[in-house]
Order: structure tokens, then C-alpha cells, then sequence
């Protein structure tokens, strides 16, 4: 784990298939804790918004909350287009 640089709080990061790392909340979820549209990331690196359906993409496997959407200073981090 780590500190956040914008809030502070402890965060870890996962690699994510394109080489890139999702910075995620330190605790895992279980699928079926999550909310409809909240953004999980897998322990594979592949990040998935949850659909009403509320199917599990991965069949399994622990899942991770981005932090983002938590981070007080996230809008500090976005990269003008």
C-alpha cells in the first residue's frame, strides 16, 4: 500500500492489461456487494463497470473499487484533452 498523493488515503495499485495501473481502494469486494454503476477493477488489471444485470464478468476472483471516485483531489490528476 501507499498514500495517495492528492488525499492521503492508503491505496494500492493493479497493472492493467494495456501496461497501464488503476489506482483502487486497498480492500477487496465481492461482486455482489457492488453497485450498479460503480467501477470495479479485477485482480487481472481488467477494470468493468457493474451492469444491471449485475453478472460477475470474471466468474470469481477478488474485485477492487477504483479510488478516484473517492479521492477528494482526483480532479488534480485528469490530464486536459
Amino acid at each position: 500500500m501507499t498514500p495517495c498523493r492528492g488525499c492521503g488515503q492508503s491505496i494500492i495499485f493493479i497493472p492493467k492489461p494495456d501496461g497501464g495501473w488503476m489506482p483502487c481502494e486497498p480492500e477487496p469486494i465481492d461482486w455482489a456487494e457492488l453497485e450498479e454503476n460503480e467501477m470495479a477493477v479485477h485482480q487481472s488489471g481488467k477494470v468493468y463497470r457493474v451492469s444491471p444485470e449485475r453478472n460477475d464478468p470474471e466468474n470469481g476472483g477478488s474485485y477492487y473499487l477504483a479510488h478516484w471516485p473517492n479521492c477528494s483531489q482526483a480532479a488534480s490528476f485528469r490530464k486536459e484533452k
